[in-house]
């Protein structure tokens, strides 16, 4: 049948084959704009970088549910998903000690940035539709003329 040898030329044409698979889909597929997660970068992204990494080291090793490689991917899996979890519920705090850090340090840009990244979540919704006044009366405004 097959010896070590080719074995593990077939694991090497694999990996290349999903290496070029995933460089193609992230060139050619769009991506969309999820909202920004304020601390994604400083708390979380090392640990999403360490668990793909790692979930591949497992998938090349034949994906064992036992050992060394097996207990490693699944730590830092979980220390991936804690920060994820932390930075989603401190997500005000972190957010607030941007806002103060790039006013502490006059940098215009990245204050602007952070009050974009605040109010864009808090769409004011006028009062006010041609000559309607609260809820009830836009909403009969624009069942009528549509």
């Amino acid at each position: 049948m097959f010896c070590k040898e080719h074995a593990d030329d077939i694991d090497h044409y694999y990996s290349a084959i999903i290496a070029s698979y995933i460089k193609a889909a992230s060139r050619c597929i769009p991506t969309t704009n999820k909202p920004k997660i304020a601390g994604w970068n400083d708390h979380v992204r090392h640990f999403k970088d360490q668990s793909i990494v790692w979930h591949w080291i497992w998938l090349d090793n034949g994906c064992p549910h036992h050992g060394l490689i097996s207990d490693i991917k699944r730590k830092i899996h979980a220390k991936y998903k804690q920060a994820v979890k932390l930075v989603k519920r401190n997500q005000s705090d972190m957010r607030a000690a941007k806002l103060a850090t790039a006013l502490q340090s006059q940098d215009k840009c990245n204050f602007c940035c952070e009050m974009k990244h605040i109010n864009n979540n808090h769409a004011n919704l006028p009062n006010v539709v041609v000559d309607a006044d609260g809820d009830k009366d836009i909403t009969n405004t624009f069942a009528n003329k549509y």
